[in-house]
């Protein structure tokens, strides 16, 4: 089923459709998600840890409204994937038993001839510095249990410490195969 599959792919990454009723179903579940994150604790949780390390303007903080989910119409979709699916802005993995030779012969003719990314894309915004230390309390009185995060930035992706501190991470509890867990 290879040959069919990529050109599916090939489909989806130049011509891709965006079927009405199925772009209707997929705004009311995110509009659904938006409204039920109020009743997931974790969810609110997450929220606002996200905005206590990052900041309030931090990108991963800026979330869809009502409105700007109703906004969303096919074209807005086809122009982003015309934008973002070019030559320089993929990245192909092939996992599996497979001749590498093979499966590159199979891909390039399919992903090969994609439009060259015109500019580079901006870079990811740094989160704002940090506010100071101190204890936050999400009071969520229907909660049947309690949750305690603590944390802070962190290092940069690609820090010469940053496969020491993975392997910290694991053994502290990072996992449910930590020590401590």
């Amino acid at each position: 089923n290879l040959e069919p599959a990529l050109g599916l792919l090939r489909d989806l990454l130049t011509r891709p459709v965006f079927d009405p009723e199925r772009l209707r179903q997929a705004r009311a579940d995110a509009l659904e998600a938006l409204r039920s994150r109020v009743d997931d604790p974790e969810r609110l949780e997450e929220l606002e840890w996200l905005r206590l390390v990052y900041g309030d303007s931090y990108w991963l903080n800026r979330a869809p409204t009502p409105a700007s989910l109703e906004a969303v119409e096919a074209r807005d979709c086809r122009l982003l994937v015309d934008r973002l699916a070019r030559a320089g802005n993929l990245v192909v993995a092939v996992a599996g038993d497979f001749d590498p030779a093979a499966i590159a012969g199979h891909l390039e003719p399919v992903l090969g001839d994609l439009p060259r990314l015109e500019s580079p894309l901006p870079p990811i915004p740094p989160p704002e510095p940090p506010g100071p230390g101190g204890v936050w309390l999400l009071d969520l009185p229907e909660s049947v249990q309690a949750r305690v995060l603590l944390g802070h930035q962190g290092l940069p992706l690609g820090h010469p410490d940053e496969v020491p501190l993975l392997a910290l991470d694991q053994v502290l509890g990072g996992a449910f195969t930590s020590r401590l867990v």
